[in-house]
């Protein structure tokens, strides 16, 4: 099926082979997501850890209610325990995903190098700038030409860090965002800064 689907006469309209792509992501983020459910979310370890994730964000959100009241310029120290209980959290539940995490970044790959044999050297959609030399490593990846082509690659990381948040948010799996705002880029790739 897939191969009908990326096949050269089903591809001619303009635009079509982003679809195609921008399909696949969706389905890569699916795929992505079912797995990371039935090895993690699903897991108890995981649902206590949420909990208390959630716990001490409404905490330290009503800890800091209460100290901006009170105006005063030091943290108390039921916030600082509180925030260091939550890096805490934040540093085990990234260590239950991380068995998960690496099973869905070898899916990824290979669902990558799957695309690559239909797409390679081809160009699935034009940008309306030129983008900056670093980025251009990945819009342009495999393309000879105008540096505004842009390369199958970019479309489909573009599209799984889209489809893979809102699927989180849809599925009730994300962090909480108080909890956001003490995980590092590392720890939790797909929650926005």
């Amino acid at each position: 099926l897939w191969q009908v689907c990326c096949h050269r006469r089903f591809s001619q309209a303009a635009g079509m082979d982003a679809v195609y792509v921008a399909a696949a992501s969706l389905c890569a983020a699916i795929v992505g997501e079912g797995l990371m459910y039935w090895l993690t979310y699903r897991t108890s370890d995981f649902r206590r850890l949420r909990e208390q994730i959630e716990r001490n964000s409404k905490k330290i959100e009503k800890l800091k209610e209460k100290e901006i009241s009170s105006d005063k310029d030091k943290k108390s120290k039921h916030l600082t325990r509180s925030e260091e209980h939550m890096k805490v959290f934040l540093r085990d539940i990234s260590m239950v995903k991380a068995k998960s995490l690496m099973v869905v970044g070898l899916t990824t790959i290979v669902l990558i190098n799957v695309l690559s044999s239909f797409f390679y050297g081809k160009s699935v959609a034009r940008l309306p700038f030129e983008p900056p030399y670093l980025l251009q490593m990945l819009t342009h990846r495999g393309l000879e030409g105008n540096p505004r082509d842009c390369a199958y690659i970019f479309i489909f990381v573009m599209s799984t860090m889209f489809f893979r948040q809102n699927l989180q948010k849809l599925l009730g799996v994300g962090l909480p965002r108080g909890a956001q705002a003490y995980t590092s880029p590392m720890m939790n790739p797909m929650s926005p800064q």
